[in-house]
């Protein structure tokens, strides 16, 4: 979001004296960063208040764009840079529905699904009931990879693979036992040679009565760990128009007085 005032403030020198005048550009670029700044507060509190447990990369993931002299306009904008690791996205791009509503970008877990014919390119999975989340209501890591590992996934940019130690067992028996259910109008997935296009084989199997996702045997009876959902579609939850409008009009003729003021008194 950008806020510029040039036009105005040309207009406001060309009637000041020389003295007075050269201050203005100063006071006003000095004013509009303090209030970009004062803006950057405002919507992080909106995302405390919005979302929810958000994480610290959400929390930090506001920067502001100073103005300058000669450029009187400051910038409030989510990181735009990748995120790194196994994430291609910025922020920007995972938390646009926020700002405009709609649909969200899988998660990597969900592109990993896709890739396998696991879940459908429109569907999504969210954490069952028996899913490990931590404080920030994430799925821990290490139940995804045994979730993956025990479904038959590789390569999915996790050490998943089941080594058949007697570690790897013991982990194994202590999950439960993890499988896929694909849901009660299911079919089975062809299996294709990516080099020649040829089917020769299928993956999964007949339908369940369970819904689609992946599940622990727990005793006699199972615990959902991950359910298959249709494509969400959110709302938009944080206004950043509305937001910088009441900080502008709260903020700026203060923040522009104190640095003019300031301003004059060290001049030269």
């Amino acid at each position: 979001m950008k806020v510029s005032v040039q036009h105005n403030i040309d207009q406001v020198v060309a009637m000041l004296d020389s003295r007075v005048a050269k201050q203005v550009p100063y006071a006003t670029a000095v004013a509009l960063t303090r209030t970009a700044q004062a803006v950057q507060k405002d919507v992080a509190w909106e995302f405390s208040r919005k979302f929810d447990r958000p994480t610290p990369t959400v929390m930090k993931g506001l920067w502001v764009k100073a103005a300058t002299r000669a450029n009187l306009e400051a910038m409030v904008y989510v990181k735009d840079r990748p995120l790194g690791g196994k994430n291609p996205f910025s922020l920007a791009q995972v938390l646009a529905h926020e700002f405009s509503g709609g649909g969200r970008l899988a998660k990597q877990l969900e592109f990993v699904l896709r890739r396998d014919g696991f879940i459908g390119a429109d569907e999504f999975v969210v954490p069952g009931a028996a899913a490990k989340l931590d404080r920030y209501g994430n799925m821990s890591r290490g139940q995804i990879v045994q979730i993956l590992s025990q479904i038959g996934v590789r390569s999915a940019g996790y050490d998943s693979t089941p080594t058949g130690s007697r570690r790897s067992r013991k982990h194994v028996a202590a999950t439960g036992g993890i499988f896929w259910s694909r849901g009660a109008q299911s079919t089975r997935t062809p299996v294709v040679d990516k080099a020649t296009g040829i089917a020769y084989g299928y993956r999964g199997g007949s339908a369940s009565h369970l819904p689609k996702g992946a599940w622990a045997r727990d005793g006699r009876g199972v615990k959902p760990l991950l359910i298959v959902i249709a494509a969400p579609r959110y709302r938009r939850r944080i206004d950043m128009a509305r937001i910088v409008g009441v900080t502008v009009a709260r903020e700026f003729d203060a923040q522009f007085s104190a640095a003019f003021a300031q301003a004059m008194k060290t001049a030269r």
